[in-house]
């Protein structure tokens, strides 16, 4: 018999602008909300035809965080979701159901762990980013971060401290801006060469379009990564 999805209350106490296009919603539960950062939420609400409608959406915050979480979305034209969570305002009650998901972080791990996200791919790699004590740890971390244009570059001011850690490399990839003079394109699997040529012993988690981790993953394996050590959050 399948488990019955418990769906939760929730107070929307937080609207964040990141760019015209992506919000930031922070969501306040009435009791505790206990997930592992990777995980995802299903927002549950009612169309305009009066049908129930379930969407899942990657947790952006860290689980140290118990009372509420975040979620990174991006307005998609005719969208039915992301068109109603755009238009909630604060103090708007919205039903929440979760935690879901096999995509979640090895706190303990010891080796060398590679992020990769594409635009709003972003939001788990952060909740991971916010939970792991970085610069106290021995491991080290790349992200390597795909967007079109500088505009897309959510969470620029968030990431700044880590790129001052020895430890960490931001790897940002643009498509295309003629204000960028990094790494352009996307994420080839030649840029990944240039900073992590020998991917064998590391843990690697990625997130964004399935289109972009069909690719990646294709060639992970030209650069000696197995299998095992791939942990992929994959969106429409």
């Amino acid at each position: 018999m399948a488990k019955q999805e418990t769906i939760l209350n929730t107070k929307l106490t937080r609207i964040d602008l990141l760019n015209p296009s992506v919000k930031l919603f922070q969501f306040q539960f009435e009791q505790p909300f206990v997930f592992t950062a990777g995980q995802f939420v299903m927002i549950h609400f009612t169309g305009s035809d009066g049908k129930k409608i379930k969407r899942a959406y990657s947790i952006a915050s860290s689980p140290k965080y118990k009372e509420s979480i975040e979620l990174c979305i991006r307005k998609v034209a005719g969208g039915t979701a992301t068109t109603f969570l755009h238009n909630l305002k604060v103090g708007d009650a919205v039903q929440i159901s979760g935690p879901l998901g096999a995509f979640k972080l090895d706190e303990k791990t010891d080796k060398d762990i590679i992020f990769v996200a594409g635009g709003t791919g972003i939001a788990p790699i952060r909740g991971m980013l916010q939970t792991l004590p970085i610069k106290e740890m021995k491991n080290k971390f790349w992200f390597y971060f795909g967007i079109n244009s500088l505009d897309d570059f959510l969470f620029r001011e968030e990431l700044k401290p880590f790129e001052g850690l020895k430890n960490f490399k931001l790897v940002l990839v643009v498509k295309e801006d003629p204000k960028w003079n990094g790494e352009k394109g996307f994420i080839s699997e030649e840029v990944i060469k240039k900073y992590t040529p020998n991917l064998s012993d590391k843990e690697i988690y990625m997130c964004g379009p399935p289109v972009m981790l069909r690719f990646i993953k294709a060639y992970l394996p030209n650069l000696s990564a197995k299998p095992e050590q791939v942990h992929i959050d994959a969106w429409e």
